[in-house]
């Protein structure tokens, strides 16, 4: 479901993760669905909104650990000129199973990018690099992201 208010745009509705994982260190066997919202609003040359998502498992394997995970992604988007911008996506984790000292997951930082079109195929390239404030043990100080992605507009 989608709302349109004014110049904020929002939608509420279900997620559902799937596991497709090829190997337990890169995911559960259960599945697990939830709530999520996202908003957007564009008031030029920003963009800024947040997608906010819970899952809970509900099937699987039942030898894997249940998941009960939150997760909050907010952006700022600052529009250059020629197809730059400057950009900040960070995605914040809450594990609810894990014990208090591996529970968040809390990157600070940001990046560029820039939109490029190969003919009329919009592609957006993006660089990012955050510093993982908060951190369950074992995982690294620092992560680096490299985006590309087409673009299909109506």
């Amino acid at each position: 479901m989608l709302f349109r208010s004014g110049k904020v745009i929002w939608g509420f509705g279900p997620v559902i993760t799937l596991p497709t994982n090829t190997d337990d260190r890169l995911g559960s066997d259960k599945w697990s669905g939830g709530p999520a919202l996202a908003v957007l609003a564009m008031p030029r040359p920003w963009v800024v909104g947040f997608l906010a998502q819970h899952f809970w498992s509900f099937a699987g394997d039942s030898d894997d650990d249940d998941i009960d995970l939150s997760s909050f992604q907010y952006f700022i988007n600052y529009n250059l000129d020629d197809g730059w911008y400057l950009s900040t996506t960070p995605t914040m984790t809450a594990n609810w199973e894990a014990s208090s000292s591996d529970r968040y997951f809390v990157p600070i930082g940001g990046g560029a990018g820039r939109l490029i079109r190969f003919g009329k195929q919009p592609v957006d390239f993006k660089l990012q690099g955050f510093w993982n404030a908060e951190k369950p043990q074992g995982a690294a100080d620092w992560s680096l992201q490299f985006n590309v992605k087409l673009l299909f507009p109506k």
